[in-house]
């Protein structure tokens, strides 16, 4: 399954999709390792609040993301648990030089930084624009707001919006 294939009904393939756009989004956080990273509000923890967030289906029964600079750029780890059960491990180190990112399924996405506490992205399947991000830090740097929408030219007749809330571990 690509993470951008809407075609998918397979029980949980929406949730597999949204939570790997996260980890494609946040992987290229732009600001350099070597810059002050503790300065940096995205590095950390980050657990999903099930309760704050919207889905399209049946939300995962747990997702954490963990985000740390390396001397080449930043590394997210994320492990979820789906709805049936299943986990997923999803590991990304990537660098932010204005390019795209390569993802699983051979899609990309692509990082624009707004503010030191906004950013957005947007996610290409075959050059096609598939998804846009926004992802929002508060600035007590305590909650992150993940918003995913999903045009509907992305095989879907009409467009979609999850959003994931997220609080620092």
């Amino acid at each position: 399954m690509h993470a951008c294939d809407s075609s998918d009904r397979r029980p949980g393939a929406w949730a597999v999709k949204a939570l790997l756009s996260v980890a494609a989004a946040l992987a290229p956080w732009p600001y350099g390792a070597l810059a002050q990273p503790a300065a940096d509000p995205i590095f950390g923890t980050w657990t999903l609040d099930i309760q704050k967030s919207r889905f399209l289906g049946p939300p995962p029964k747990s997702n954490t993301l963990t985000i740390e600079p390396t001397t080449t750029g930043y590394r997210l780890t994320q492990q979820t648990e789906l709805p049936d059960g299943r986990r997923i491990k999803h590991v990304s180190t990537c660098n932010f030089h204005g390019q795209s990112c390569s993802v699983e399924g051979g899609d990309s996405f692509s990082t624009l930084r707004v503010s030191a506490y906004v950013i957005r992205g947007k996610m290409l399947h075959a050059s096609k624009i598939v998804e846009y991000q926004t992802s929002r830090i508060s600035p007590d740097r305590h909650t992150m707001t993940v918003t995913t929408e999903i045009p509907a030219n992305a095989g879907s007749k009409q467009s979609s919006r999850t959003v994931m809330v997220f609080h620092r571990k």
